[in-house]
């Protein structure tokens, strides 16, 4: 492995916001939670050690043994201050809290290209530390950035921002003059890579790509291809869980388009009677799962000798592991060749690739499919309800030209006093919260008729207004 910066943080937005920024500067990266020890920093053989911190207080104290690793070690935030705590003793005096400060920088290899100027801090407090660090960073009399330049270790009570041009020099400053990394982190040399592995893996056996329809399987299975040429094959799962024409258009694109071993498995009776009675989201999902495990391996039985599995499995999914469930036995092996890719890498890989422009902008979907969207028993009339509601959302969007404007759209189905209702909902989102986008109040009213005339049985249509964080799922 090539040269690598390690980021602590991998559950906070700030250090996947800081892995993402490097990782676009072609800097390689790679993510630990918080919590992780110095043993585990250690065993990735990192250049150097970024603890991602918040903007205030929740982070972990970071392990004070990382600092004794010889490595390069750069703390932000709460990272920093909790670093601080643990190195020295905070001064008297009046702390920064939730204020616009001028900042001065001292001489330093971290602070190159950066000019002193106004900055929001979160907090930032005045500490006493062994004699080898100094003030490198200092704002309304207090020591925002402290630092030890021979270990090359840096204290920086900030944040990297969202569009921060100072913060983006810092980071780089870090990753090239302080850790001595090279920008070799491409689309071209992933693809490459991600080959290779995936040859190595498959050996002399043959590989099933579990497709969903979406992106991140398709770049999965299209990687596959060109590692196995006629030995991938390509199965799809339809569970009936699908959006209108999602199937016969994933069948269509996937055969006659990319040309693919393509195979479509109708399974949607069987995972319909599966369902049946099941009203909890977590119980439905294991039931999902298991029926489309119980099909790729119906299907690896089929096709003889040893099957590599080969999943569109993300860096999200990675970090987040949420209903992750032990590889199937069936199988004598799975390969992840996207678990180290961020959404954004993945559309880029597909480019690359040669997907279409509406793959690659396409919606996320969850993984157990309109089931996720149904509140209470799904049956077969109410996937046919949601599933015409949420067409008809989709061309309205589409015929006001919204569409493409709206990264993310869909219906929900509830129930309100034992009748059906709609609840519409329409985001945007950042780094940290996906909110309500502000649609025009005659294209509500529109769609809000329409799907009551498409759907006499719904009795209430409702748009969400809530803002949530993002859980990069």
């Amino acid at each position: 492995m090539r040269d690598m910066i390690l980021i602590l943080g991998a559950e906070t937005p700030s250090g996947r916001a800081v892995a993402r920024k490097l990782r676009a500067e072609h800097y390689y990266c790679r993510l630990l939670p918080s919590g992780a020890g110095a043993r585990d920093a250690a065993a990735e053989s990192p250049a150097g050690v970024i603890l991602a911190g918040e903007a205030d207080e929740g982070a972990f104290a970071p392990d004070a043994d990382i600092f004794s690793l010889g490595l390069p070690v750069l703390a932000l935030g709460s990272s920093a201050r909790a670093a601080c705590a643990a190195l020295g003793e905070r001064e008297a005096g009046e702390p920064i809290r939730d204020a616009v400060v001028s900042l001065v920088y001292g001489s330093s290899a971290l602070f190159e290209g950066v000019d002193a100027g106004e900055r929001w801090i979160a907090r930032a407090d005045s500490y006493a530390l062994p004699e080898r660090f100094r003030i490198v960073a200092q704002g309304d009399g207090v020591g925002v950035g402290y630092a030890d330049e021979q270990a090359r270790q840096y204290l920086l009570q900030l944040q990297i921002e969202r569009n921060d041009p100072d913060g983006m020099a810092i980071l780089l400053n870090f990753a090239r003059s302080v850790c001595g990394c090279t920008p070799w982190w491409t689309t071209e040399s992933f693809i490459a890579s991600a080959e290779t592995g995936l040859r190595a893996a498959l050996g002399d056996g043959r590989a099933l790509c579990a497709m969903s329809g979406g992106l991140d399987s398709t770049v999965a299975a299209m990687l596959a291809r060109r590692a196995a040429g006629e030995r991938a094959r390509c199965l799809f799962v339809d569970t009936g869980l699908m959006r209108q024409g999602e199937p016969e258009e994933a069948e269509r694109y996937f055969r006659d388009e990319l040309m693919l071993d393509f195979h479509r498995v109708d399974a949607s009776a069987r995972v319909l009677r599966a369902l049946s009675g099941l009203k909890g989201m977590d119980e439905k999902w294991r039931v999902i799962i298991r029926e489309i495990r119980r099909v790729l391996a119906e299907e690896a039985e089929s096709m003889g000798g040893p099957v590599l599995l080969v999943k569109g499995t993300t860096y999200a999914d990675i970090l987040q592991r949420q209903g992750e469930a032990a590889t199937p036995s069936q199988f004598d092996a799975v390969a992840e060749p996207l678990r180290e890719l961020f959404k954004d890498e993945i559309r880029a890989v597909g480019r690359a690739l040669g997907l279409s422009d509406a793959m690659i902008t396409r919606q996320p979907f969850p993984g157990m499919g309109l089931a996720a969207r149904i509140y209470g028993e799904v049956t077969a009339k109410r996937l046919e309800t949601l599933r015409t509601a949420d067409a008809i959302f989709a061309e309205e969007l589409g015929e006001s030209g919204l569409a493409r404007r709206v990264p993310r759209f869909f219906a929900v189905l509830g129930e309100i006093e034992g009748r059906e209702a709609i609840v519409l909902r329409a985001t945007q989102e950042n780094d940290v919260v996906r909110s309500p986008a502000r649609l025009p109040y005659d294209l509500l009213e529109r769609t809000v008729e329409h799907i009551r005339k498409a759907l006499p049985d719904v009795s209430r249509v409702f748009y969400d207004m809530t803002t949530t964080r993002v859980d990069h799922g």
